[in-house]
């Protein structure tokens, strides 16, 4: 059962290798850093959007474990002072939660069938598609949820192999539901899973049924009284066409939608023909109350997987489906076991093992690799171009306002981040206006990308309100700066690029920066 083990050596080394903070999508974590702490000292949390309780309170844990252990003094201080270090442990920290979940579901389900090759194809969910590798160490909730995924996935399918009968795993699988849709909304398709395997079972249902209840009211109760965050997020979404509660009243636009779904099948083409090929040779193999079960079992995970697809149709992103595409290659593994095909035909039917082999490939190993390659290529030359500019740019502060934007590792940007979604709150104010007190010497400002503002630790500002007229300035960011669209009264006098980072100056050239070009 090694390919955890390969798993976390990759996140490992990628660490390592990339840094605390780094690479595109800074942001998620961030965020769910500062609801940690916040968590963590008994302020208010209010990052609650997905609602993410389950992986707060394991970012609480670690973060401040890891505070306590390696530094003295202020905790909040600490907590900026140390950023980097202590998003590194979070990192690792979920991804040896989502490997070690996995080599317990990989181990549970090959004792259970006796079949290590069975055990091997639930623990190749971690590799099933680019994002999962990609953002695999991230504090965020895809990562946390694989490996939720993986030990529902192999509770349920220990369960069908005992016809439903055993009390207990009903009860984790209630527990594990639970957890992951306590960590995102988007886990929800999963709740069904147990129980559209198991069928028409009242003792079953009853367990899981009251396990699912029970362990919701205790994994809320940390945030109950903020879980209105949430329900009007959620409710937002509901109403308005846009993603994430933007754009027309309505629920659905359906251009929007159908895009999303094409994205869907071009990302992830490999695994729906996978899941579609496990359907069709298990439809024949119904006859024995064990495979039976088992083809019920995958049927079931099939149908959590179009409903995730369905969820998601809304706003896509490709990461989203993550914890869904992960069961994947363990549907694939299920039906080439055990069914009748695999046990009489594919010796004589060449053709139908070459497909199979062929899609088992494909999607373990064809696209997955180009992709990772990418992202981590794109991850270097991003922070490469970060440290190109950041020397000029420190050079500048002492007589500029160098404001970073949005995703980038410079500047104390993350922290920065971290307060404008998790930081909003009265006593969240105060209490890290103290920790900034402690930490720096200076006040942190932020150019926040899509409201054109400044942003202040605790204060959301216009930006001349805050910037004399004849300032120097200079906002850096991932994303395209154009000078028409920034709303400073000066003219923007010149924009650099480095890679993926630009440059936008007032009262200062590229050139008053060394090497850095337009």
């Amino acid at each position: 059962m090694s390919l955890p083990t390969v798993f976390l050596t990759v996140q490992t080394v990628g660490l390592i290798w990339l840094g605390g903070s780094f690479g595109p999508f800074i942001d998620p974590d961030a965020a769910y850093y500062f609801a940690a702490i916040n968590l963590d000292v008994g302020n208010s949390i209010r990052f609650l959007f997905h609602p993410g309780v389950s992986l707060i309170v394991f970012g609480g844990a670690v973060i401040g474990g890891a505070s306590k252990l390696l530094y003295s003094g202020s905790f909040g201080a600490n907590s900026l002072l140390h950023f980097d270090s202590l998003m590194l442990i979070a990192r690792f920290s979920v991804t040896l939660f989502t490997s070690s979940c996995s080599l317990i579901a990989g181990i549970m389900v090959a004792r259970a069938s006796g079949s290590v090759s069975l055990g091997l194809a639930l623990q190749a969910g971690l590799f099933s598609s680019a994002p999962a590798v990609t953002f695999g160490a991230r504090l965020m909730p895809e990562p946390f949820l694989v490996g939720i995924a993986s030990l529902l996935v192999a509770v349920t399918f220990c369960a069908a192999l005992k016809n439903f009968a055993s009390v207990r795993l009903s009860i984790v699988a209630g527990v594990l539901a639970t957890i992951g849709l306590a960590t995102k909304i988007l886990f929800l398709p999963f709740i069904l899973l147990y129980p559209l395997a198991a069928g028409f079972r009242g003792r079953t249902q009853a367990a899981y049924l009251a396990a699912i209840t029970i362990s919701l009211i205790l994994a809320l109760l940390p945030a109950w009284k903020e879980l209105q965050i949430f329900t009007g997020y959620v409710n937002s979404i509901a109403h308005a066409k846009g993603a994430y509660g933007s754009g027309e009243p309505g629920f659905i636009d359906y251009g929007a939608a159908f895009l999303a779904l094409s994205r869907i099948g071009r990302d992830y083409w490999v695994d729906l023909v996978a899941t579609a090929i496990s359907l069709l040779i298990l439809r024949r193999s119904v006859r024995s109350v064990e495979v039976g079960l088992i083809g019920r079992a995958v049927f079931a995970m099939a149908l959590v997987l179009f409903a995730s697809i369905a969820i998601v149709s809304k706003q896509y992103y490709a990461y989203y489906l993550v914890p869904a595409i992960s069961i994947a290659p363990f549907m694939l593994g299920v039906a080439l076991t055990y069914s009748q095909i695999a046990r009489e035909e594919m010796c004589s039917n060449v053709r139908f093992s070459s497909i199979c082999i062929g899609v088992v490939i494909l999607q373990l190993v064809v696209g997955r690799v180009w992709t990772i390659y990418q992202f981590y290529s794109d991850a270097i030359a991003l922070k490469g171009a970060e440290a190109t500019v950041e020397k000029p740019l420190l050079a500048l502060r002492s007589t500029c306002y160098v404001l970073p934007s949005y995703s980038v590792g410079l500047f104390e940007y993350p922290i920065i981040f971290g307060f404008l979604y998790a930081n909003r709150n009265d006593d969240q104010v105060a209490f890290y206006n103290d920790a900034i007190r402690l930490s720096f010497d200076r006040v942190l400002f932020n150019y926040d990308y899509f409201n054109k503002a400044i942003f202040i630790p605790g204060d959301m500002r216009d930006v001349n309100s805050v910037i004399p007229v004849d300032a120097c300035i200079a906002v850096v960011s991932s994303y395209p700066l154009f000078a028409d669209q920034l709303p400073f009264k000066r003219p923007v006098d010149d924009i650099c690029r480095v890679g993926e980072i630009r440059v936008a100056l007032i009262n200062h050239s590229c050139g008053d920066l060394g090497s850095v070009p337009k």
